[in-house]
């Protein structure tokens, strides 16, 4: 929910958050305005309170937006170590003890590899 930090950003990198929202590619400018939203007093502040939360990984990917985008940038084993997406799945499981019916629903978290 972007919302939590569009209202305390200075004005002028509130409609960039739409623009980085809508990139289907990261560009060098996207990256610089992201870079810029990033070393923000106030976003750092949220970020370190958890006020913000951010998936598994962003901020090591965060720090390196603009390493990313070099153009003779090779990924590091920590790249790619720490490039995961973050699934839920649930299972549920029925139980019958004395006569009553229990529903167990298990929801879990887990890392998979893009």
């Amino acid at each position: 929910d972007t919302s939590v930090i569009k209202n305390e950003i200075p004005d002028e990198f509130k409609t960039h958050i739409d623009d980085i929202i809508q990139a289907t590619k990261l560009t060098n400018e996207i990256a610089q305005i992201i870079s810029s939203i990033w070393e923000l007093e106030i976003v750092i502040e949220k970020v370190e309170n958890f006020s913000l939360s951010l998936p598994y990984s962003s901020n090591f990917f965060l720090d390196r937006t603009k390493i990313v985008l070099e153009e003779d940038y090779i990924p590091t084993d920590q790249d790619i170590l720490n490039f995961h997406d973050i699934n839920t799945s649930t299972q549920e499981y029925q139980a019958v003890i004395d006569n009553n019916l229990f529903l167990i629903t298990e929801v879990s978290h887990f890392h998979s590899m893009n």
